[in-house]
């Protein structure tokens, strides 16, 4: 797959059920997409993934991407710090993104 890139039909197709999360079952909210993929691929993935992660080192922002660690939380802790400070001191609250300046250099 990697020296074709080509990947069989049968590793592309997915399904992607609705997980309810609590609440009102009519607000659209209160699920979460789940897509799930043939094992195959899942495997295939995992490989790919410990092989890349032993041959580069991720920006420390990029937590979703982190083993151990709860991207959302962490970054959910840092937008409510700063919009606490804001609040507090009366200012603006800025959260910078990981790759702003890189998308403004691709993107102007």
């Amino acid at each position: 797959m990697l020296k074709t890139s080509f990947v069989p039909d049968v590793l592309r197709k997915a399904r992607t059920i609705l997980i309810f999360k609590g609440g009102c079952e009519t607000d659209i909210g209160n699920w979460r997409p789940i897509t799930i993929f043939p094992i195959v691929r899942r495997i295939i993935e995992k490989v790919l993934d410990r092989k890349l992660r032993d041959e580069i080192t991720l920006n420390c922002n990029q937590r979703g991407f982190m083993t151990g660690i709860q991207g959302c939380h962490i970054n959910t802790k840092i937008v409510n710090a700063c919009l606490k400070d804001a609040k507090a001191n009366r200012k603006t609250c800025r959260v910078k993104p990981p790759m702003a300046d890189t998308l403004k250099e691709l993107f102007p």
